[in-house]
């Protein structure tokens, strides 16, 4: 039995990656070492610093901890005026919040301690600063200003002239690239921090570059490679006695052999880590870890053995406020009653799921609507106050000039006062409604935006429930119709998904999107990326919705047969699929190198319900809908060309 794939959150793991100076734990002989110094420190400075590491020590280890040493430092530099110090716990307050997943609270102390990091000139913990702010942008879905924030880090590194700040914020831009999924230049920024990191003799920084290097050769698919990586970034904490590093490693290890099918290698290596985030008390790694040894025992069909891992893992990842793990371990709650049979525990744990899920975005959403109000009533106190000063300007410039002149510019005087009060006034309620329109735009946004999450957490329902059906159908027949069901609603949903990531709510990246489904329905139909060869040829198109929708369920639709009836067992799969706009319309093509289409094979243009099959009716709705024109080809397997006229670009 082959899950459904099923990845623990990595948000956490490329924070411990990428920000290290922030996140990475010491040892507990360094920790004793900070007491210690902080004790013996003299210099308020040196306090101030002691105190800030302290901090930075106990993240995901214990945030009562880290706020009491934050405490700490605003009090030192309250008491000795010591500004610097005040950015400083900001910006590691702001670690805390990405810890929690607070994302908007998180950017606001980002650029709080941003800003008095630039009045104070503190170089240092404005590249940290950057680089927390850039994983924040990324969370929140704004990859432009990913981008942007990073070439201000890059412009800062660049002026320190030491190379380890230049080989971290390479490791971010590396970060950056693998979101977008543009590999090359992930790999070319991770050379150049391995380069850096190495002139600089910096052990630590080169350990988390092999860590991202692997995770990133991991998503590349290059198992072996991924594996080289993550064991030389084993062996270098080894040898340097960096122990708080391994059990990451460890992690990390376990997911990749998971990712290749390899469950009992994976629990072995998440065995490994286990007792060591239980020693030192990390209980972020220990849920993480147990989460991970529950998914291997369903994945080899022992889902009883998972029971007590993840009934371990329910109150730390409650206790941490831990969103993603909040949610990973109720999901895994349901696969394994489901797969023991125990069907009301496992929708019970799996509507949980879906609820939190809804309950977390829908606070998001208050928080950004109370912000926006808080903002709009801000600005516009400002704006009454800066119409009152030019309001009393203007009367006493009035009241001089009638002092000062003859009786008769009396009434000129007032009239233009009146005037000028008068343009005052339309002025003012000219940006009242321009900035109640605006206000009303962004609520509109955040609405639309949790529209589409509803949406989407609702096909996931649907589509998780047809997954629990199938791994219990014995009927072939009826199992090979719920997993064609379930893969339309997955092509809807990745729609959703993908537009309340998005800046732009309407529109959709068509060409990534298709990447995306295809790869989907490539491993829905036991198919390994590298057992076939799938060309994508398409244009850089930005499709509104009501065209995307039916796209994507045309394109599944034509996927899914082809795995399911195309080819020959002896066979290796060949896809091209191609999408291209022309002066005629929009141009999809989708062929395959299988046994070729029966010759009684037809799809029905004017009535969709003369088709034979579901597959062929929905495909003649659907290109009604698009006003498409179909053409059908038989030579060197099967081909299906639509020529669509009724299409919305965006």
């Amino acid at each position: 039995m082959k899950p459904p794939r099923y990845t623990v959150t990595m948000v956490r793991w490329l924070l411990l990656i990428v920000l290290f100076p922030l996140f990475t734990p010491f040892s507990r002989a360094q920790s004793d070492h900070l007491h210690q110094q902080f004790q013996t420190a003299e210099a308020p400075e040196e306090r101030a610093e002691f105190a800030r590491l302290l901090a930075r020590h106990y993240l995901y280890l214990d945030n009562d901890s880290v706020r009491y040493w934050l405490e700490t430092v605003r009090r030192i530099a309250t008491d000795h005026h010591l500004e610097k110090f005040t950015g400083r716990a900001l910006i590691t307050e702001c670690a805390l919040e990405q810890s929690l997943g607070n994302w908007p609270e998180a950017q606001r102390l980002c650029e709080q301690g941003l800003a008095l990091a630039w009045r104070t000139n503190d170089t240092e913990i404005r590249i940290d600063g950057y680089l927390n702010l850039t994983d924040v942008f990324r969370q929140l879905g704004r990859l432009p200003q990913v981008q942007d924030t990073l070439l201000v880090a890059l412009d800062l590194a660049k002026a320190t002239g030491d190379p380890e700040p230049l080989g971290l914020v390479h490791g971010a831009l590396a970060n950056y690239y693998h979101t977008i999924r543009e590999y090359e230049r992930t790999v070319e920024n991770l050379e150049f921090a391995d380069a850096q990191f190495r002139l600089a003799e910096a052990h630590d920084d080169l350990t988390h570059n092999h860590y991202l290097w692997g995770t990133v050769l991991r998503d590349m698919m290059d198992y072996p490679g991924a594996e080289a990586q993550f064991q030389l970034a084993l062996e270098t904490a080894v040898g340097k006695q960096r122990e708080e590093i391994e059990p990451f490693l460890y992690h990390a290890l376990g997911s990749l052999h998971r990712h290749q099918g390899e469950y009992d290698t994976s629990l072995v290596y998440h065995q490994k880590a286990i007792p060591i985030f239980e020693q030192r008390g990390d209980l972020h790694g220990l849920a993480s870890n147990l989460i991970a040894l529950a998914f291997n025992y369903v994945a080899l069909e022992q889902p009883q053995r998972a029971i007590p891992p993840l009934e371990r893992a329910l109150p730390l990842a409650d206790a941490m406020q831990d969103v993603q793990l909040r949610l990973d371990v109720r999901y895994l709650f349901s696969l394994a009653y489901a797969e023991m049979g125990n069907f009301r525990p496992a929708y019970e744990r799996l509507k949980e799921t879906y609820l939190l899920s809804d309950t977390v975005f829908s606070e998001q959403t208050a928080n950004q609507l109370a912000e926006a109000e808080t903002r709009y009533r801000t600005e516009n106190i400002q704006r009454d106050l800066e119409l009152s000063e030019q309001t009393a300007a203007t009367a006493a410039a009035e009241l001089k000039f009638e002092r000062g002149r003859a009786g008769w510019l009396l009434g000129i005087a007032v009239l233009a006062g009146l005037l000028v009060v008068g343009l005052l006034i339309v002025l003012r309620v000219r940006r009242r409604k321009n900035a109640l329109i605006q206000r009303q735009a962004q609520e509109k946004e955040t609405l639309l935006r949790e529209l589409h999450h509803r949406v989407k957490n609702n096909l996931q329902v649907v589509s998780s429930i047809l997954a629990l059906q199938s791994r219990k159908t014995t009927d072939e027949a009826a199992r090979v119709a719920i997993t064609d069901s379930q893969t339309r609603v997955d092509a809807m949903g990745l729609i959703h998904q993908k537009l309340y990531l998005k800046e732009r709510l309407t529109a959709i990246q068509i060409k990534p999107y298709i990447a995306e489904l295809a790869e989907m329905i490539v491993g829905a139909y036991g198919y390994d990326p590298d057992e076939l060869d799938l060309n994508l040829t398409a244009d850089d198109l930005n499709v509104d919705v009501e065209t995307a929708i039916p796209l994507g369920l045309i394109l599944n639709e034509l996927l899914s047969n082809s795995f399911k009836h195309g080819f020959r067992p002896d066979q290796r799969p060949h896809i091209d699929i191609t999408l291209r706009e022309t002066s005629d319309g929009l141009h999809l093509r989708v062929a395959d190198n299988g046994r070729g289409l029966p010759e009684d094979f037809t799809i029905p243009h004017d009535n969709p319900r003369t088709a034979r099959t579901f597959g062929t009716q929905l495909l003649s709705s659907l290109a009604r809908q698009l006003d498409a024109r179909l053409t059908v080809g038989r030579e060197g397997g099967g081909s299906f060309d639509f020529l669509i006229k009724n299409y919305k670009l965006a």
